[in-house]
């Protein structure tokens, strides 16, 4: 486990350096381009967005606390709430298990079991990833991201792989009712997994249409299949998961914006492309930046 742990911590960091190595060799060939997006312009949007990323954190703060309690390890409202966003600055340090390190501490300074934190960690994770994938299943336009990745697919396997993706949501979601003590802190939880992943699916939308506008994001000028609202939100969920997945890059780093990236190809220009990738990914940041400093202002324990 140990040596798992190192080489994964290793991998991390190699990566990390070579997608900063990427992103500086970017900038430095196209700073002209850049500099002509003029982004502090669109002060707006970016409020906007980040915002809606502020009501996505709080509403999967309550869909952990809803997760926890469905498991029979109930931390409580507040605790569960700053558990969670104390946890998230940790994620983007390489090794990765950091943010479950916090986690499992802050739970135990409650007095609670071990295979009780276990279970509350593992359906907390099932119902964030689990409102990717159904987000990403029902919305992803699969046509026009995976030729651009170079898969050759008919329509027919696309949609096989769509409904095995919701059938097997659905099974996971069955067999979890069944287990579970509390099915009603489950449905919960995962409605407010679904509405965390509007509001983050929305800010990424507010992004590209300011940045890439309504005739690139419709693909008409690149050639290329219509990108709609719905299939940018399936776009957005894909890629979180597939960054979520990659083992060898702390939160997605690289992952998710190379995917994002191959999608909307084409919608203004390498330069505008990048802006929204990047762009979105640091308000993301921010966004965690803010819920940590407010957990430690308002829901520290022996603060309130």
């Amino acid at each position: 486990m140990v040596g798992w742990r190192r080489v994964r911590s290793a991998s991390q960091v190699i990566w990390l350096v070579a997608v900063l190595g990427f992103a500086a060799r970017f900038a430095w060939r196209h700073a002209d381009e850049l500099a002509a997006l003029d982004l502090a312009a669109r002060w707006g949007t970016w409020a906007l967005a980040l915002a809606l990323l502020l009501g996505a954190k709080i509403l999967i703060s309550l869909m952990v606390h809803a997760s926890w309690r469905a498991a029979g390890a109930d931390l409580g409202l507040i605790q569960a709430a700053y558990t969670y966003n104390m946890s998230q600055l940790p994620k983007y340090i390489p090794g990765g298990i950091w943010p479950y390190v916090s986690r499992v501490e802050m739970a135990r300074a409650r007095d609670l079991e071990m295979p009780r934190i276990w279970r509350g960690l593992a359906l907390e994770t099932a119902m964030l990833l689990g409102g990717a994938v159904a987000l990403a299943a029902l919305a992803l336009d699969a046509s026009s991201l995976l030729p651009a990745l170079g898969i050759r697919a008919g329509g027919a396997w696309i949609g096989v792989v769509r409904v095995g993706a919701l059938a097997c949501l659905a099974a996971g979601l069955a067999v979890a009712a069944v287990r579970v003590p509390h099915r009603a802190a489950l449905a919960r939880a995962g409605l407010l997994s679904l509405g965390a992943w509007a509001l983050l699916a929305l800010s990424f939308l507010a992004v590209v249409q300011a940045l890439a506008g309504g005739g690139a994001v419709s693909g008409e000028a690149a050639g290329v299949p219509p990108l709609t609202s719905v299939s940018l939100a399936g776009l957005f969920a894909f890629a979180w998961i597939v960054g979520f997945v990659a083992v060898f890059s702390p939160a997605g780093i690289g992952v998710r914006e190379v995917i994002l990236g191959v999608g909307l190809a084409g919608l203004g220009g390498p330069a505008v492309v990048a802006a929204i990738v990047v762009g979105h990914r640091l308000l993301y940041l921010v966004a965690d930046a803010l819920c940590a400093l407010a957990a430690v202002v308002f829901l520290r324990p022996g603060h309130r």
